[in-house]
Parts: C-alpha cells; structure tokens; sequence
C-alpha cells in the first residue's frame, strides 16, 4: 500500500502514511483494487460514441442528457463524486472503464477499497511534486521565489493531517470541531489566509517547541468499520522507522526567530525586484513600439508629398452588408478625442535606425503630441527635435452605411437622457454553459411571439412582423451596430431561419471582448474578425487575379489595418495572437462555415456543419481559395512571418483541412449557430465534439437572442456609461 512520507518540523518528524490517511478520510483502506474484465453497460449506453470518458465528459453527460431511470443517474453521479473528491485529476485524463462497470453494481461499489486508490494517488503525487520542484533543470526555468504545488488525488486529506500534527500552528489559523465524526469534517480555515501569516505562526512559536502529534484512533473512531478494519482486524505490521535526518546544515533560529523575519524580508525583495524588471520591460516594448510608428508615419507623409493631395477611397465589398465608404478630406470634429492609430509595420527591435540618431532629444522620446491636422497632410516637414514623440492624428470622419465601426474609443453614456448615469459595468454574458433564466427566457419568448404575421411575402429578407410590431420604440444598441427591427431577434432566435452578417458580426465582435476580458482566454491568445474581412478579402483576391503585375497594393491598406488590429472593433495586431476565427460565407453554396487560421504553424482548419460527399468538399475548398493564397500575400506586408519566425510559403498556399468527425446539422438554416458554437468551444479550448449537440439548435438560438434582448433592455432601463461597450 505505499511506503509512509515523512516530513520534518522543527527538530521533530511527523508522518504521514495509510494509517493517518484512514484516520482523517474514514475511507475503506483494505482490500484487492483489481477489478475484472465484465461487460459495461453504463458506458455502452450513454458513451458509445466516445472513445475514453473523462471527468469533464462524463459531467457534460450528466448535464445535458436524460437517463433512463433514476438508478443510472446515481450511480454516474456516484463515479463523478468519487473522480472529483477523493481521485481528482486533471479533468482531462481518461477514466478506466472497469470503475464505470463497478458504479453499476451498488453493493459492490460500496464495499469497494477506494481509499487504498485515494492513497495511492495522493502519495504519488505529493513525491512527484516534491521530485519535481527540487529538479535542477525545472528549478533553474522557474523563479526561485515562487513555491507552487498541484497535488492529485486527495490533497485535503494532507492538509487535514497537517492541522491534526501540528495543531499549536494550526490553532493560529483554524478553528477545531472535536464532535465532528470525522477529522476531515472537525477544522474549517479561516477566512483569507495567506502564506506569509503561516510564516508568522511558526515564527510565534518557535522552532524549539514544535512537536508532531502522533496520530491514533479514539475509542469512538474504532466504532468506523473503515477504520477498525485498518487497525484491528489486520495483524499488527513492524513499526515503520523514520529515515535518517537530513545531513544539509539548517540555520539555527530561536523563538524570536530572526531567520523567519529574514526568510520574508528577502521573498518581499525579490517579489519587488521581479515587479520593477517587468515594468522595465513594458516600458522598453512601448518605447519601442513608439518609435516604429514615428517611423512609419515619417514615411507615409514623405510619400504623400510626392504624390500630391490625397484621394478619396470607396471600399465597396462584395455583400450588400459590407459596404463601407471612407471619405479621407472630410475631418470628425466632433470626436476630436477618439483615438486613430495609423498602420504599423513591424521591425526588429535591434534594427539599426541611422535617420534618428541626429536630432534626438532624449527628454522628447515618449512626449505625445496632439496637432490640429493629420500627419499625413502637415505642410511642413516634422521638426527633427520631435522624433521619438508618438504623434495623434485627429480622427477622421468615416460613412458607414451599417456599423458605427469608428465612433469615440472613450466612455459613452447609454440609455435616456432623463436619467442620471451611473458607473455599472455589465459584462455581455456569452459562455457555452450560459442560459437565461427561466422567468425571463419566458418573457423574451412572448415578446417574440407578439405581433407575428400568418404569413410573410417573398424575398431575400422578408419581415415577420408588421410596421407597428417590428419597429423597437428605442434603437439596441448592441456595440457593434444598433438594433432597430424586431425582426431582427426573430431571424437570430428561430431555427431554420438563415442568419445574416449582422448577426454573425455582433456575435464575434462579443466573442472578441471575451477573449481580452478573462484572463484564462486571453492567454490563449485566440481573435476573432467581422465578416467585413472574408468579402473584402475575396473581392481583393479576384482584382489580383485578373492582373497581378499591375495590382494596388494600396487598395490592401483596410485589411492590413485589421491585421494589425486597428481598423475593427476590440481588435487585435496578429502579432500579439496565434490563433484567427474566420467566419466565412460560401456565396456559391449559401452556407456558413468556420475557419481556424493558426499563426504559428500556418495551417487551416474548416469546420463546416453541412453533410458533404464528393465534389461539395471541393467546392469548400474553391472558396476558401482567396484566404489559403492571399493571406500569406498580406502577411508578408506587414513582415508578419519575420515576427513569428516562420517561413514564407512563397507561391504556396496555406495547407487547408476540413474537419472530420464534428457534430453536423440537421436542416438547412442552421449553419450559421453551428459556427456561432463551434467559435466558441474553439475559443474556450473545448472539444466540438462534446460541446455542440445539433439537437439544441433551437435553444441556443433562443438564449443568444434572449441574452442580446436582456442586455440591451438593461443598458435602457438601467441607464449607466459604459467604456467597454465600445
């Protein structure tokens, strides 16, 4: 069953082995754990089409399906308890389907020796931890300052043991129950409790006085049949010694404990020494990145003074729904505040700049400088004194026939005039497992229903309801544009109805703020993009096509500024990320479908929701044509491929694989939710495979909807500013 761990405290050894693990746990620790080799039928039932259950499928299971009696629930809830509490592992590991073949059989899952596999696992793991982080090669990647253990199995039970052994410190922290049953359920932690107060507690104590309590039952724990089955029906074992003390000299330390104080004062310096060399850091990127600007911009005016007035430039997209018209001469006064950062080309931050080294004044690097025109249009040359400042343009007015894509970056005040704003901030809640509740799910499904027509007549977008029912009496604003049509909740939370590139656009403009919002998805460092990009990018691709010798890369510059994350709504530079969701719309097929774009390996991966054989596939293909051959185009633009230390694919275009085994659809309509869904499981980190179930299309469409209804109801009722929304 193990050897016993042993730790030392003070001048005392303590230990921790089967015998202390029963006492706290009151967990059957003896017995065979073999199991035989029997039909399963739990798992032929509810995960026949999974290869190897994990924790987290096995709670996505008991989430989502319906049993077939109410015995099945339990004993799946038995094996997830068990998987969680006393046999807690990462939740991706794979269960033995032997333990799903023992929870079918109550009376034997019961009597079944699970705390000889929790010790097991808690052993195993607390010398692997130990092993681990006295490794000198793991030791010399990591700081030294920092202490950081996961421990498998049942880690609680140590913690307890540790409380029981020592419970002079443990008092200065816990608060002992001595009626509970079990010793697990007798200490509850305080509140907040950090690791500089369990420092403390020793240094109060001293070293001197520490003493390990051995640990032995009580009559009335010799009553737990668990316990008296450990240490009484079993012949008696020889003791186990301790091994010898550690040869490793330890400072002497008394009980005002000067080499305790000593200890923090020095973990305190060198927190503070790591704080100051990241700033340090930050503040040497953003000095840089500062410069390349200057640069960039230096030159665009130097090139537009041989080139003579600037233009006006119509961007006219393919769709209908993409049209945006950029007016250059005509200046936004009225957001003078709004923040326009022009396009930046990356270059190597150990690049030599011999056109900046005369001039420079050191206490200029870093000033901003606010003038009353564009960079981009000074009559004057910049002064030589002013390299090195980061110079704001004012913003200039952009025509938008759709979005408000390039309002004010500031605060905005939201809802009706007459009431006072306040400073609530409400994070937009879209999630996998997100649902409304019921109450108001209820009310957004009767406010659907109010006002619908019989029958609607023909054509591409036809309304569902009449003039008085589907005009909003006050716009949604929904970030990304303003809702003014009921119709428009209709279409999004009604399956088979077709969504359109409104509503795929808002969608991944909240998946955008998403990834930046939490800090687990913003290390995956995963964006999203508009649909404005697919079409601008296709009908970029067909110009090139007709005659690639005589093509404008000039006409690009929209798409480089969404590539370098600044022309798009909670964008970010594709320097700063490795993954891209692209949702594209098939035209030829009129069908939706999801593209992961990875940066690093520069590779894409199709996840399409339509049933295709044979030549359809092709037809995917086709028309992911002008994003595998121009991307790599635009990319090497920007110098992305140098930055990320990849390899330009040259003529070659960017190898494309559509996704096999993803859950698929079952009418026509949905492909649009089936991208929605796949984007976010993509984003989260998740298996499409257990997360996106074709079957509850129509209730992901209705939570999205009533989500979007909710949260644009509070931000009128409500009435606060928000500097999120934008």
């Amino acid at each position: 069953m193990g050897d016993a761990l042993w730790f030392e405290l003070g001048e005392d050894l303590g230990r921790f082995s089967i015998n202390e693990f029963c006492l706290i746990t009151g967990l059957n620790c003896v017995g065979s754990t073999h199991l035989p080799v029997v039909e399963i039928r739990l798992m032929s039932r509810y995960f026949s089409n999974v290869r190897g259950v994990t924790r987290e499928i096995l709670e996505l299971q008991m989430s989502n399906s319906k049993f077939d009696n109410d015995d099945d629930a339990v004993k799946l809830s038995l094996l997830y308890i068990v998987f969680c509490i006393p046999l807690s592992n990462a939740s991706s590991v794979k269960i033995d389907p032997k333990y799903f073949a023992l929870a079918d059989n109550l009376d034997t899952f019961n009597e079944f020796p699970w705390g000889v596999l929790s010790w097991e696992a808690t052993r195993a793991a607390i010398c692997s931890t130990v092993e681990n982080r006295i490794s000198s090669k793991r030791r010399q990647k990591k700081n030294l300052d920092k202490s950081r253990y996961s421990i498998a199995g049942f880690a609680q039970a140590l913690l307890v043991w540790a409380y029981e052994t020592s419970p002079v410190i443990a008092s200065k922290f816990t608060t002992n129950y001595e009626h509970a049953l079990l010793r697990m359920m007798s200490w509850t932690t305080a509140d907040n409790v950090r690791f500089d107060d369990v420092l403390a507690a020793f240094a109060t104590v001293g070293e001197s006085k520490l003493k390990c309590v051995v640990l032995t039952p009580t009559e009335e724990e010799l009553k737990n049949p668990c316990i008296a089955r450990l240490f009484l029906n079993l012949p008696k074992a020889q003791p186990q010694l301790p091994p010898p003390k550690s040869s490793v000299p330890r400072p002497s330390t008394d009980t005002n404990s000067e080499w305790w104080e000593f200890q923090k004062e020095i973990r305190t310096e060198v927190a503070s020494l790591n704080k100051k060399f990241e700033n340090l850091k930050k503040e040497q990127k953003q000095s840089n990145k500062l410069l390349r600007r200057v640069l960039k911009m230096l030159s665009a005016n130097m090139s537009e003074k041989g080139q003579g007035q600037p233009h006006t430039a119509h961007e006219d997209a393919e769709n209908d729904n993409n049209k945006v018209n950029i007016v250059e001469e005509e200046l936004n006064e009225g957001e003078a505040n709004a923040k326009a950062e022009p396009f930046v080309e990356e270059i190597a931050e150990d690049e030599a700049m011999p056109d900046l080294e005369k001039g420079v004044k050191e206490e200029e690097v870093g000033k901003v400088i606010i003038p009353d025109q564009d960079l981009s249009i000074l009559d004057e040359p910049a002064n030589e004194d002013s390299i090195g400042a980061l110079v704001i343009p004012k913003k200039k007015r952009a025509r938008l026939s759709r979005h408000g894509q390039w309002q004010s970056g500031r605060t905005t005040e939201i809802g009706s005039p007459s009431k006072a704003p306040s400073n609530l901030i409400y994070v937009f809640p879209l999630g996998l497992t997100d649902q409304p509740p019921e109450q108001t799910l209820e009310e957004f499904r009767e406010w659907i229903k109010a006002g619908v027509l019989k029958r609607t007549s023909p054509g591409k977008r036809p309304p569902r309801y009449g003039v008085k029912h589907d005009t909003l009496s006050e716009r949604h604003d929904l970030g990304f544009m303003l809702v003014d049509k009921k119709n428009w909740y209709y279409e999004l939370a009604t399956s088979p109805v077709w969504l359109w590139d409104d509503h795929i656009d808002v969608v991944f403009y909240y998946l955008r703020k998403k990834s930046k919002q939490f800090t687990e998805l913003k290390q995956r460092m995963v964006i999203t993009v508009d649909t404005f990009f697919t079409a601008k990018i296709r009908s970029l691709w067909r110009i090139h096509q007709s005659s690639p010798a005589k093509f404008d890369w000039a006409s690009c510059e929209s798409i480089l500024k969404i590539m370098t994350g600044v022309q798009v709504q909670s964008g970010s530079s594709w320097f700063d990320v490795n993954t891209l969701l692209i949702p594209v719309n098939l035209a030829d097929l009129k069908h939706w479908v999801l593209v992961k774009l990875e940066l690093t390996s520069w590779t894409i991966e199709v996840y399409d929701s339509l049933q295709h054989e044979g030549p359809p596939n092709a037809r995917v293909r086709e028309g992911l044509e002008c994003l595998a051959m121009f991307i790599p185009m635009l990319a090497e633009r920007i110098n992305l491929f140098n930055v990320k230390k990849r390899e330009p694919p040259g003529i070659h275009p960017i190898p494309v694989t559509i996704m096999k085994d993803i859950p698929k659809q079952a009418n026509g309509g949905d492909c649009g939710m089936f991208t929605i869904k796949y984007a976010e499981c993509l984003l989260e980190g998740r298996d499409v495979r257990y997360w996106v179930n074709a079957e509850r299309m129509q209730l992901y469409r209705e939570w999205l909807a009533c989500f979007f209804w909710l949260h644009t109801r509070r931000k009128i009722e409500k009435t606060y500013k928000s500097d999120d929304e934008r």
